[in-house]
């Protein structure tokens, strides 16, 4: 049966009949090639299903016939927001031009979840609290969001507690655990309807069973009746009989702008999808593969194909856009000129190998990057989540230079790992030299060791640091001997600290992948050694002396009074001093307040310092600014003053650390 009427006019599809075209794996409904993937977050999907619900009209979806007499190739439309390649044209007859995103989300919510589903769609059936008349009762949870949306942390300890353990391992059957805290009474959509559908009455058992005993909407016979006939709600749908490619990539690019936006990046992955198919799939591969790290978008790895192609000419693409791709497709029959075939062998298997020279150069450039424990706890490599922060022209010089290496030496890793901290602590400018200097150096195939040095002499010459690279001696004499308190000496100073951490943060934390999880999600906190609480006036100014109000700001949020702590522990802190967070005390006495401590491998006092970055010779200075008699009584200048000597020492002490673990003095050498 088809699945609408093939004539020109409009007309409809059920929510069941879009679902089940997508879900069945027939490939009946396919994307053009040029199609991006998903757009959508998760509360765009949300509100679509309240849309649905409430019987609201949600747009209509754009059909063209497939032509089973073309070689095309087409994309499977998958939930999962990722869409493969296929050539399989004969099975499809209908390729969706517009409202991806839609069908995407009707797809995800008659799903049923199995194992390695990365999204799962519930209902809330419970009773509403009457605060909120628009309040949505659909909620996704997600791979990056596994407790649902705007889930507080005491929402996901709460979950955490439910399921008897005390962190949420992120794999295949993490969705199978998980459910959306903010819901009431949640059940999973697919589920309750196949339910509704087979006429069981049987919903209670769908519930999670921390939450069986919540309070059930009052009306819940009309609730599921309409649920129910969600699977009915009809989409209108217009369709197209046998236009060209051409044609709808023009139709496609019209109907974007009413939509959400596409990027100039993705406006040229677009169109070269439309000329090579296959580079959806080999990007794709490179950023779904985990020993790439998934630093860099899908835009962001074509972005460097072109780069890498353009410095074949001797030239360079800062940025991509659709006077770039008409650049690159007028030269396609110039020999030696920057082209797509050049893009193709960048990113193409080649002869004996699996990967393209793209894909293998990032695996190298993360491998350099990354923290290495088998080095030992000198390593200077970084942790994980600095490594995710890396700006996108970071990752591209570096793998400019990888690409022709197979393996990166000792001293070549660390000039890269110099290069990368050079330009996340000493600059902020986006300056195209900035971009395109290390790029162009890093890219020569004469260089046998990474060009860091050269790239820093580069930046210097052109004014490029803020602030300048300087010798731990003086970074300290600025910080401590200044007049009045100072951090911000270089960029982004609160992730050296989590570098000086990197050890225990391997530690404690040897899965986590920061690219996969949202920002909401992160397994530690930044934690301020000594409690903001502890100098919070309430409003109230105090009798203190003027030197409090003038250093409480600037030292109470100086990178030198935080560290990244486990959130578990973190919050258990709450308030304490030093002494109750085991910082203070005996170094062989027993860490014994939090019982979390000992999983993270925090046995004793001397262990929680060391896990903090605290040394032995500034223990004094945090011992007097603790005061641990009484917490909030600033009254003696000399507390405040130490508090400042300690945050100061800290930061110099990591500072110098960071200077000589990475040999930087190498640099500033005549």
């Amino acid at each position: 049966m088809p699945l609408f009427s093939m004539e020109r006019n409009p007309d409809s599809i059920s929510v069941q009949a879009l679902a089940e075209a997508f879900n069945n794996g027939q490939q009946e409904i396919q994307l053009p090639a040029f199609q991006r993937d998903a757009a959508w977050d998760e509360d765009h999907s949300e509100l679509l299903w309240d849309s649905i619900f409430r019987g609201f009209p949600i747009s209509s979806l754009l059909f063209a016939q497939a032509d089973p007499q073309t070689d095309q190739t087409y994309k499977r439309l998958e939930s999962s927001g990722i869409a493969r390649q296929t050539n399989q044209s004969g099975q499809t007859q209908f390729i969706l031009i517009d409202g991806q995103q839609r069908s995407r989300a009707v797809a995800l919510g008659l799903k049923p979840w199995q194992i390695g589903d990365r999204a799962r769609l519930w209902v809330d059936l419970g009773k509403a609290d009457g605060t909120d008349k628009q309040a949505n009762r659909f909620y996704i949870c997600s791979l990056r969001k596994p407790w649902g949306t705007r889930t507080t942390d005491a929402m996901q300890r709460e979950g955490l507690k439910a399921l008897q353990i005390t962190e949420l391992a992120i794999n295949d059957e993490t969705l199978g655990k998980t459910w959306p805290m903010r819901a009431t009474l949640p059940v999973p959509l697919a589920e309750i309807l196949q339910n509704l559908v087979s006429g069981s009455s049987d919903w209670l058992s769908l519930v999670p069973a921390s939450k069986q005993q919540s309070l059930v909407a009052e009306n819940i016979g009309n609730l599921l009746v309409q649920l129910r006939k969600t699977l009915e709600y009809r989409i209108p749908v217009y369709l197209m009989e046998n236009p060209g490619m051409d044609d709808l990539g023009v139709i496609f690019e019209r109907l974007n702008k009413q939509g959400v936006p596409m990027s100039e990046e993705d406006r040229f992955f677009s169109a070269l999808k439309m000329i090579w198919p296959q580079a959806h799939d080999l990007v794709w591969e490179i950023h779904s593969d985990p020993e790439t790290g998934r630093a860099l978008s899908p835009t962001k790895i074509v972005h460097l194909a072109v780069r890498l192609a353009a410095a074949e000419d001797n030239s360079d693409e800062l940025s991509l856009s659709a006077a770039t791709f008409k650049r690159f497709v007028r030269r396609q029959d110039q020999p030696g000129k920057a082209n797509l075939d050049i893009i193709r062998s960048l990113l193409e298997p080649e002869n004996g190998f699996s990967s393209g020279r793209i894909h293998r150069g990032l695996r190298l450039v993360r491998q350099a990057l990354l923290f290495n424990p088998t080095n030992g706890i000198d390593d200077p490599g970084l942790p994980f989540p600095l490594v995710a922060r890396l700006r996108p022209h970071v990752w591209h010089t570096l793998a400019a230079w990888a690409i022709h290496h197979e393996i990166i030496d000792t001293p070549s890793r660390l000039e890269m790992l110099r290069y990368a901290c050079l330009d996340h602590f000493f600059t902020k400018t986006n300056a195209a030299l900035h971009r395109k200097g290390p790029f162009e150096k890093a890219f020569s195939r004469e260089a046998k060791r990474f060009p860091g040095k050269e790239i820093y002499q580069l930046f210097v010459a052109n004014d490029l640091l803020s602030p300048q690279l300087i010798l731990p001696d003086d970074f300290r004499t600025s910080v401590c001997e200044s007049p009045l308190p100072q951090w911000g000496k270089i960029q982004n100073e609160t992730e050296l600290v989590m570098w000086a951490q990197r050890v225990w943060l391997q530690r404690w934390f040897p899965y986590y992948d920061p690219t996969v999880f949202a920002g909401q999600d992160l397994p530690y906190d930044i934690d301020h050694i000594i409690p903001t609480a502890h100098l919070d006036m309430r409003g109230r100014r105090y009798n203190w002396p003027q030197v409090f109000w003038d250093y409480r700001s600037a030292v109470q949020q100086s990178p030198g009074n935080m560290r990244f702590w486990p959130k578990s522990l973190n919050r258990a802190d709450g308030k304490n001093t030093l002494q109750a967070k085991h910082i203070l005390g005996p170094a062989d006495g027993p860490a014994d307040g939090n019982p979390n401590l000992a999983r993270y491998g925090l046995t004793c006092v001397e262990d929680v310092r060391k896990g903090s970055v605290i040394s032995q010779e500034d223990l004094s200075e945090w011992e007097l600014a603790t005061n641990q008699r009484d917490v909030y009584n600033w009254s003696d200048p000399k507390r405040i003053l130490a508090f400042r000597r300690a945050v100061d020492k800290r930061r110099s002490t990591i500072y110098q650390d960071f200077f000589n673990r990475l040999d930087f003095k190498e640099w500033l050498e005549k």
